[in-house]
């Protein structure tokens, strides 16, 4: 008589489960952070989870942003996702400085989804941090 009970509280619970996932899954790929176009010097798009993310924008300075490679996303689309990943600076030879990245301030964007607006690196050589828009571009 209880596996009735069991089979019923199964069919219950792993629908929810999945709606679940999906909604975390949805709102992970919903949030970005404004990175610099590949191929361009001034302008930022939104990129989800980056791998690569370079924050110089066109009223950025060099000593403000960051220019990051290699970023490995733990809790991305949560209010706060971490990251570690190196810093190659903005000079040549590349500077190549192992960071741990904190973004947060997840407020919604101009394009429907949600935006990272701050960001902070730390590193042995102290910490940077850096306010974004809530765009898509700019």
């Amino acid at each position: 008589m209880k596996k009735p009970l069991l089979s019923a509280l199964l069919l219950t619970a792993l629908p929810c489960a999945a709606i679940g996932t999906q909604v975390s899954t949805a709102s992970a790929a919903t949030t970005s952070i404004l990175c610099m176009k590949s191929g361009s010097t001034s302008k930022r798009v939104a990129k989800s989870r980056p791998t690569a993310c370079n924050t110089l924008g066109p009223t950025s300075s060099f000593a403000g942003s960051v220019n990051l490679t290699g970023l490995k996303w733990s809790k991305w689309g949560s209010s706060v996702a971490t990251a570690t990943g190196t810093d190659k600076g903005f000079h040549e030879p590349a500077e190549n400085v192992s960071v741990k990245v904190t973004v947060s301030g997840r407020k919604k964007n101009n394009c429907g989804g949600y935006s990272y607006t701050k960001v902070k690196v730390e590193s042995d050589n102290g910490k940077r941090e850096q306010s974004l828009p809530a765009k898509c571009s700019d």
